[in-house]
């Protein structure tokens, strides 16, 4: 019994140390960068729908977010979508009102 025993752990020793020989897999989420380029896509086709002069006006994220439902219906998600803008080469400026109030976030297109 104990011999068996020691030949199955030192089977198991060896598929260890096979599969630590072997390159290690992808360990990225899978279709994360399916669902962002998706989300480029959109954006893409969303602005190419909108009139000449309205593609040189500053956005807020909502206002892109309101457009752009993601999944189940909700809006897109900001971080998301912030980075598919990047892609796009918009940017985001802040405004700040006053100094006791809140700041205002705008993107702009690409110059």
């Amino acid at each position: 019994m104990e011999k068996a025993y020691i030949q199955f752990l030192n089977q198991k020793k060896a598929e260890y140390l096979e599969a630590q020989s072997q390159p290690a897999p992808n360990l990225k989420s899978p279709g994360t960068d399916d669902l962002q380029t998706h989300l480029v896509d959109r954006l893409e086709r969303l602005l190419n729908s909108l009139p000449n002069n309205e593609l040189t006006l500053p956005r807020s994220l909502e206002w892109f977010r309101i457009r752009l439902r993601g999944r189940g219906g909700k809006g897109a998600h900001p971080g998301e979508l912030g980075a598919a803008l990047r892609k796009l080469g918009w940017t985001r400026k802040r405004s700040w009102r006053q100094a006791s109030e809140e700041f205002q976030s705008l993107w702009f297109p690409p110059t």
